[in-house]
Parts: C-alpha cells; structure tokens; sequence
C-alpha cells in the first residue's frame, strides 16, 4: 500500500532503527510480527523500559501488540495510561521483586504506540510495522496522542455547540450552497475516535470494502497527513455503523418535512447516512445537472469583461466573477476534479480585459507572470490596478481642488458642511477608499472645526481636508 512521506522529523527517527532490524524481522511479514511477543519485546526495549518493567506489562497478559490495541479497543490509550498509573500507586505495596514504577515519558512513549497502532489498525484497516517504531519516533506518537486527546477533549465538549446554520435545500439551485455547508459541519462535528465525521462522505476509493479482508499492510502511516482520516478511514465495522447512523440524524434533521427529503426516506428504517447521502448527491450531481453548471461557469468565463472601474462593477467585480466559475468547475468534479489549469484560467482573465480599460502597459508588464500559478497573476494584476487607480485619483483630486477655487476666487468664504461633504463624495466616485470611515472622520473634523469655520477660507478648507485624506489612505493601507 503506497503512503505519504512523514516529516522530516519522523523520517531521520525512522532511518537508524531500520539499520537494526535483525535477521528474524526479515523473515516475517508486517503481518507477522504484528502479533509476535518477541517483537513486542523488542519494541518495549526500544522505548526505554526496563526488564522489570517490560515483564510487569507482560505478566499482565500483554505480550504482543495485537493483544494491547485488542484489549484497549473501547477504552484506548487513555485507559492504558489509567492502568500504568494505578501500576505506580502500588510500588510501596509491593513486594521487592514486583516493584516497578512507569515515569511519564515511558508512558508518553508506549500510550503513543498504542494510539498510533489503534487507529492504524481500528479506523484505517492498516498494520504499521512494529520495528520501525524506535524511541525518537515513539516520542512523537507520544507528542501526537496528546495533541490528539486535547483536541478530542474540546471537541466532545463543543460537540453540542456546532451551530453552523445550513441553508435551506430547496432545489438543484440551493444544493451546492446546503453541501458545502453541510461537509463543513461534519468536518466541525467529531467521531468518538476523535476525528471528524466528514470521511463518511469522502468519495475516495478504499481499498477494503468490508471485514472479512486480511488486514494491509505498510511500513508507516503518517497521523498528521492531510486528511488521511477523511480518506483512509474505513467504511465498516462497529464505529462506523455508530457514525453513520449520527450522520442519518444529521440528514434528517435538516430535511425533514422537504420535498428533498422523500429521496433519503428509504433509508429511515436503516439509519444509513452514507447512502442517504449518495442518493441525495446522485439526483442532485446527475449528468444534466452537472452540464448546466459547466456551461454556465464557462459562458461567465466568456462574456465577462472588465472595461474599467465603473459605480457597479469594478475590478473585484471582475475576479470574483472567475473565481466563482472555477470553483463551479470544480464543484462538478470538471477535468478530473483538478479544474481549468493555470494557463486556461490566466487566458480567460487576460483575453476579457478590453482596450478602454487602458491597462495595455500593465498587462505587459504581467506578462512574466502569466506562467506562474493563477493567483500570482492576480494578485500582481491587482497591485497594478490599485497603482493606475491612485495615479488617477490624485489627478481627479487636484483637478478638483482647482476647479472649486476658480469658482470662489471672488467669494473666498468657508466651506459649508454640505459643501464638504459633497466635494469628499464627488472625489470618491473615482477612489477605492471606504466612504463610510472618510465621512466619519469629515464630520469629526468639521463639528471640532466648527468654532473656526467662520476663519477659513476656501483654500484653507481645501488643505485640511486633503491632509486628512492623505491620513486616512496610510490608515487603510497599513
């Protein structure tokens, strides 16, 4: 079974043990050695125990690795450590020869194991290899069950608390909007496995199907991989069964008493939310349905254009526009999944850009740009596009500033309220600054200005407002 690399880290803890593996460990299967007491033995002594220790945990039937995640399937790592601990309350009591006492980074080290090969084995159908677990690799499963119990902890208790409000399905048109929505619930809510119910709409492929199978094999699992638990963790077994009939409840609570909810009712007596959800997916995702939306994200790519800023639609317009399509793409599963390429979607963005938005210069000085990834491109677009608009506004400023004097050189009295406001807002027409902040701070100046009005000539109102401008730009900026 092909996996991911781990990390840096996991790996060069990997690499010296691999050097010890002993003659006996190239006989025997990952399989194999799974169960075997004499790996189990080795792996004790590779975590730093003693023999003393090592046979106190042995004496108590755990002799193999398969007997510890057995023993400790409902309870986990947390009720191994229980157990090691309650072992240490002992040790006045005892008699010499069964004295043993586990510190916390012995038990760090094998609840860590136990975790690691738990999920391995419990949510994952997968046997890691016992031997290339050594101390430094253990020490960081010991690190990610904390990280892990932690994060568990929070979830159960927040678990009642993912109010995350789903749109109502009402259609063909809504269902994109109530599936996003819906999956990042499940992401939200967490499995009593301490993982997120989301792998139980996962589309991925797994490789077993069902328990009568041999358990895989593979030499490592990396834990912190992105989703691997939302696309290795298996579709049966007792856990499973117990998620997705949570997911049934989930489905049916958002649906119930819909018209979308009489294509999931066959699944009522069975709680099966999985199917639920492929039924509910297949209607809405079919072949018509997925065609629409292609051709509607790809006549968006096509009939778009940017002309220049206007009142309604200005550059943000523009790239939100391609943006929505592609993500429609992808939402119909369009070119495997993977979308347009990079070059296709700085095509469509360049091509409907046309002559009067005077921005000749600024795609040619993109054009070193157009072979690197899309949002690159963008984002450089949009700096030029901020630059020409600056450049434009100080012009339209000054212009402005120069018109109202020549109007006023024989009546050189002081701005009115509104006459300010009307020359901020006329300004504003042609610069991206946030109106509502400028106004709050022209009124603030006016009102403290106010005593003073009756003193200032036009001009002088003319500079006061073109310093606080300039004040509220660097604000922005920063």
């Amino acid at each position: 079974m092909r996996q991911h690399n781990l990390t840096n880290i996991l790996h060069f803890a990997i690499v010296p043990h691999i050097s010890k593996a002993t003659p006996t460990s190239n006989m025997t299967t990952i399989t194999e050695r799974y169960p075997h007491a004499d790996h189990f033995s080795n792996l004790l002594n590779e975590l730093g125990m003693t023999n003393t220790q090592a046979a106190r945990l042995q004496s108590g039937g755990f002799t193999s690795m398969q007997i510890l995640v057995s023993h400790y399937q409902s309870g986990g790592a947390s009720n191994l450590e229980k157990y090691l601990r309650d072992l240490n309350k002992t040790f006045a009591n005892s008699a010499v020869a069964l004295r043993v006492y586990y510190n916390p980074v012995i038990i760090n080290r094998l609840c860590g194991c136990l975790n690691y090969f738990s999920l391995c084995v419990m949510s994952f159908y997968t046997i890691p290899d016992i031997d290339l677990v050594n101390q430094e690799f253990a020490g960081n499963l010991g690190s990610f069950w904390n990280k892990f119990k932690a994060d568990k902890k929070i979830q159960d208790e927040n678990d009642d608390d993912t109010n995350i409000d789903l749109p109502k399905l009402k259609g063909a048109a809504s269902w994109i909007s109530f599936r996003d929505a819906f999956i990042h619930k499940l992401r939200d809510t967490s499995t009593s496995r301490g993982f997120s119910l989301a792998y139980l709409v996962d589309t991925t492929v797994r490789p077993v199907t069902h328990g009568n199978s041999a358990l895989l094999e593979s030499d490592i699992i990396d834990l912190e991989e992105e989703d691997v638990f939302e696309t290795k963790t298996i579709h049966f077994g007792s856990s499973y069964r117990g998620d997705n009939k949570k997911l049934w409840n989930m489905l049916e609570a958002a649906l119930l008493n819909s018209d979308p909810y009489n294509m999931i009712a066959q699944f009522f007596r069975t709680k099966d939310g999985r199917k639920a959800w492929i039924a509910l997916k297949s209607h809405y995702e079919g072949e018509d349905y997925v065609q629409q939306i292609r051709e509607e994200a790809m006549s968006r790519l096509k009939t778009v254009h940017y002309r220049g800023e206007t009142r309604n639609f200005k550059w943000e317009n523009y790239v939100s526009a391609h943006i929505k399509a592609h993500k429609q793409l992808l939402d119909v599963g369009y070119n495997n999944r993977h979308g347009l390429d990079d070059a296709t979607k700085t095509q469509f963005l360049r091509s409907n850009i046309v002559p009067q938005a005077d921005m000749h210069i600024s795609l040619a000085v993109a054009r070193p740009y157009e072979k690197k990834p899309f949002q690159e491109y963008i984002t450089f677009l949009t700096t030029e596009v901020i630059r020409a608009l600056w450049d434009f506004s100080q012009f339209m400023w000054v212009k402005r500033c120069q018109n109202v004097h020549v109007k006023n050189t024989d009546d050189p009295c002081s701005l009115t309220h509104n006459e300010l406001l009307y020359s901020i807002r006329e300004i504003l027409k042609v610069r991206r600054t946030n109106l509502s902040h400028v106004e709050k701070q022209l009124h603030l100046n006016v009102t403290r200005g106010m005593q003073v009005a009756h003193t200032r000539t036009l001009v002088d109102w003319l500079l006061l407002l073109s310093q606080e401008r300039e004040k509220t730009i660097r604000f922005n900026h920063d």
